[in-house]
């Protein structure tokens, strides 16, 4: 196994890597911020520069694999257990530590974005099911009594 690696090489791709997993992480905070206060005029806007980070952090990561040579592990946390890891200089591996610590933290505000999302849309989903007055067991209402009871709303919302 070839364990020679252009380290300058690699140090420049663990920056721009650091660089734009930064950029995304700022992007996901606006977006949980959005969220939750509602306000989703701007999130297409963000959406686009969130994609346009994904594709640049993936461009960057394929970058950084061919930096490490065919025979390097292709995820973060198998090359930081490959015999190359403890051959870098401790500069590169406290950076390729941070990659994999920011990498963690963007998936999991990515992840939390998602759910939220998520929960927002079924709740928008319950919403009209009750206004059109569309039964099911997720869009029960509670009574005066406190008991929950299927909506009792007709699909025609008045006459005109």
């Amino acid at each position: 196994m070839n364990h020679l690696v252009d380290e300058q090489a690699l140090i420049l791709k663990t920056r721009q890597l650091l660089d734009a997993l930064s950029k995304f992480k700022e992007v996901l905070q606006q977006e949980s911020n959005i969220l939750k206060k509602f306000n989703i005029e701007t999130l297409p806007e963000l959406l686009e520069k969130k994609s346009a980070l994904s594709e640049t952090i993936e461009a960057s990561f394929k970058q950084f694999n061919l930096c490490l040579g065919s025979e390097t592990p292709k995820t973060l946390d198998a090359w930081l257990e490959s015999d190359i890891f403890p051959t870098l200089s401790k500069e590169l591996q406290k950076s390729f530590k941070k990659l994999i610590a920011l990498t963690n933290e963007c998936h999991d505000m990515n992840m939390a974005n998602g759910m939220t999302v998520q929960t927002l849309n079924n709740i928008n989903q319950v919403s009209l099911n009750i206004l059109t007055g569309q039964t099911s067991p997720s869009s029960q209402v509670y009574g005066a009594s406190g008991e929950r009871q299927k909506s009792k709303m007709q699909t025609s919302l008045g006459k005109a």
